[in-house]
């Protein structure tokens, strides 16, 4: 039933259009059932069907003219119509509705709740209600109403319509954009929509209009693209070999735009964009004709814009190839898969990982085993400048134990390292495969290398200098290492029938030591009972500082650094002090309160203190000592006098019943280097390690485990110091019985250099060791001196 107010305004509704039937259509009128819905004359949200202050619509409220509705009142004959503003709207809420200019009703959709009455008498636009559309021609709100934002990014919208509303979305007129003008997608809820803007746009910047439209009710954002900020993930190839023509990089990131720009060490180079994320950029011969490193600049200009920063490196190639592997094998190589079969790895023996070399040394062997049946290897050792290849045949291909090995000559290897002082890595890697054929048609086997695990080596800082002295078993005799030459090598020093016969019966020389300025060397020969003699380096005229005729046999040597003073062992496991000249015992030092057997006696480099060790009497006499302890003693002089203070315990075994033995004052006095062993004697222990220890016991004992290598049975012993120190820097040798070339840790022992960087302190010094060149590896080498050229 209809409500008496309604009624009463329908019968005046029906004197034009007639109410409550459908009169027939006439063009521009819309039926009362349509203007009732217009004008908001039902509320939808209200309890009462007839609500005009909530709805807007007319009410006579006291005490005017009541004209309460006009028939130019403004209401649409149809929704979807923008219909002319009436000229005599109603006022809501109070007052006389007159004549007024413009009195239509706001654009947006009705029936929200209450508007309030414009000063022009209209009805202020409400916060939408979905499912009633506005008056034709209406607009709402998007935002962000303005974005500039970078090509290839995105932004998301939001238009002023109700949730859920299904607003339908446009770029420049497109419904949902395209890959020119960008993309738009509605969300969940499609009032909000993402915008994609384009991966390139010819002219940045550029405007974009991205519509939102509800019926006839639309809004509008305004989107201008400006550059991205370009990325750089990598740069192919990464390496470029010196001096060729031309090259090509492929960059690969993203934000390549058509403007963008790319620089090689400040230099405007070509470049192409082939899309949003590959440049190429073409290099010309004058940047590539040295090698070094490159910094790779790729620049977007503004608007937007910005910078990457990447590098390449351009590297001088030297290739040296066996001549009996086909022509093509650098080829072959190249252009090979690398295989993922860890039985087929090649496995590379030496160096040590994280080595570290002094600066003068020459090239290091490198040497490989090879698993399964490759018969072709190719050994590169690379800095990032500089890369050098040895291609090589396998000698015996079907025995997978072979040990394989290559270097490189001075001058490659100066190219390497020459250059740079500082401590700088290089790396080792070995390929191997499987030739097939030979000469041009040679192919690989399955088209596949198997490339080892990259070893570091560390080229150090610092150069080291002096002589190295060590007893060699290929000549019964001391033989000599100059590392001051440009290449290291070893010769015949003293023995018999060498430049230093020193006797003309055959004799073992060993245990010997020698001056701080190297001209006297004191040494133990079995011509006279083991005799100590004295040789003056500089003329090459020896003595015997214990004469026989004295009855006194002595062992071991130890020369005072300046003064013409020794130390021995006697018979008895006492530590003696000879004159170097006379040979006349000077004194007995007392030990007593470090124990009954002593032996090892060595001079600190200024002759203020001695270190020694005291235990057990070993089976091969007074030089061999078991459950040896390292203990020193300060020593003055008073005159002619040398004066021995008490001794102090400074390093006992790692392990109880161990020891320790063969200690070595640092060159500048701080630190004791010594052997130990968990059980047995001094004297050839296969367990053999080299620890350390501050000389006045407040730091250590340490063991140098990278310089003693992981494993058993290495033998590390007799370690000794070179002479010169570099900052925190200290250089040690010692005889090792460790894998190097074709022996697998069952060959003689030889001569190992590892640095040591009290830097790093408290944690291991000591770097894994490098081989003493110029030394012969299929002898025993032992018991090394370092000491100052002379």
């Amino acid at each position: 039933m209809m409500h008496s107010r309604a009624l009463a305004l329908c019968a005046l509704a029906a004197f034009f259009v007639g109410c409550g039937e459908d009169p027939p259509a006439q063009q521009g009128q819309p039926d009362a059932e349509e203007m009732f819905v217009d004008v908001g004359f039902w509320d939808d949200d209200a309890a009462e069907p007839w609500d005009a202050e909530a709805d807007g619509g007319v009410e006579d409220a006291g005490g005017g003219d009541d004209t309460g509705v006009a028939m130019d009142t403004g209401v649409e004959a149809d929704a979807g119509d923008a219909g002319a503003a009436g000229d005599g709207g109603a006022v809501a809420d109070g007052g006389d509705a007159g004549p007024l200019a413009d009195a239509g009703v706001d654009a947006g959709q009705l029936d929200a709740g209450q508007g309030d009455a414009g000063p022009d008498g209209g009805v202020d636009a409400a916060v939408p209600d979905a499912g009633q559309p506005a008056p034709d021609g209406g607009t709402f709100l998007v935002t962000p109403a303005f974005t500039e934002l970078p090509l290839g990014s995105q932004v998301t919208l939001e238009a002023a319509a109700a949730a859920g509303s299904a607003v339908v979305w446009s770029v420049d007129g497109v419904a949902g954009g395209d890959a020119v003008v960008g993309t738009v997608v509605p969300e969940v809820d499609p009032v909000r929509a993402t915008y994609t803007a384009p991966l390139d746009a010819p002219l940045v910047p550029v405007s974009h209009t991205v519509g939102a439209a509800l019926g006839a009710v639309t809004g509008a954002a305004q989107i201008s693209l400006v550059h991205p900020v370009p990325t750089l993930s990598a740069v192919t190839p990464a390496q470029i070999d010196a001096g060729a023509a031309a090259a090509q990089l492929i960059v690969t990131g993203s934000g390549f735009v058509t403007g963008t720009r790319a620089y090689v060490d400040g230099f405007a180079v070509p470049s192409q964009r082939l899309d949003w994320s590959t440049l190429q950029v073409d290099l010309p011969s004058t940047l590539i004709s040295v090698a070094g490193a490159r910094t790779l600049r790729v620049v977007n200009s503004a608007p937007g814009g910005g910078e990457a920063v990447g590098s390449f490196d351009v590297i001088l190639r030297n290739v040296q190839i066996d001549p009996t592997l086909p022509p093509t094998i650098v080829t072959l190589f190249d252009g090979a898969t690398v295989g993922a079969d860890p039985n087929r790895q090649p496995l590379v023996t030496y160096p040590e990982h994280q080595a570290v070399a002094p600066h003068n040394f020459p090239a290091p062997q490198v040497s490989w085993d090879h698993p399964g049946s490759s018969n072709a290897c190719r050994m590169r050792i690379a800095s990032p400048t500089v890369a050098m290849d040895v291609y090589v045949t396998v000698p015996n291909a079907t025995d997978p134990t072979e040990n394989t090995s290559a270097s490189h000559s001075a001058a490659e290897w100066n190219q390497l390292s020459a250059s740079n002082l500082a401590d700088h890595d290089l790396t080792v890697t070995v390929a191997c495969g499987t030739v097939l054929g030979s000469g041009a048609a040679a192919t690989l086997e399955n088209n596949t290398i198997f490339v080892s695990t990259p070893v570091t080596y560390t080229v150090g800082a610092g150069n080291v200098a002096g002589r190295i002295v060590y007893f060699s078993g290929l000549i019964e005799g001391l033989w000599r290492i100059d590392l001051g030459q440009s290449v290291a090598t070893g010769q015949p020093f003293a023995g018999p029938g060498l430049a230093f016969p020193l006797d003309t019966t055959p004799q073992c020389l060993g245990c010997h030591s020698f001056s701080f300025n190297g001209q006297q060397m004191a040494y133990i020969a079995n011509a006279v009972e083991w005799n100590v003699g004295v040789l003056d380096v500089s003329n090459g005229v020896p003595s015997v500082a214990v004469p026989a005729a004295q009855g006194a046999v002595g062992d071991w040597t130890s020369m005072h650094p300046t003064d013409p003073v020794l130390l021995s062992i006697n018979l008895s496991g006492q530590i003696v002090l000879n004159s170097a000249s006379t040979g006349q015992i000077i004194d007995v030092v007392p030990t007593a309160a470090a124990g009954n057997f002593v032996t090892h006696p060595v001079w600190s480099p200024t002759g203020d203190a001695i270190a020694f060790v005291s235990g057990v009497m070993g089976a091969d006499g007074v030089a061999d000592v078991a459950q040896g302890q390292i203990w020193s003693m300060p020593v003055t002089r008073n005159g002619a006098q040398y004066v021995f203070g008490p001794p102090t315990l400074r390093a006992s075994p790692a392990v109880a019943g161990g020891s320790a033995y063969y200690p070595a004052f640092s060159p500048d006095g701080q630190w004791i280097l010594y052997s130990q062993s968990p059980s047995g004697s001094s004297y050839d222990n296969l367990n053999a390690r080299v620890g350390l220890v501050k000389a006045d016991g407040t730091v250590g004992p340490l063991d140098l485990g990278r310089a003693n290598q992981q494993g058993a049975l290495r033998a590390n012993s007799w370690p000794r110091w070179a002479p010169q120190i570099q900052g925190s820097t200290y250089w040690i040798v010692f005889s090792s019985q460790r894998p190097y070339g074709p022996f697998n840790g069952t060959g003689p022992q030889q001569l190992w250099v590892s640095r040591l960087d009290m830097s790093l302190l408290p944690a291991d010094p000591s770097a894994p060791a490098v081989w003493l060149p110029g030394q012969e590896p299929f002898t025993g080498n032992l018991t090394a001196e370092w000491t100052v050229d002379f």
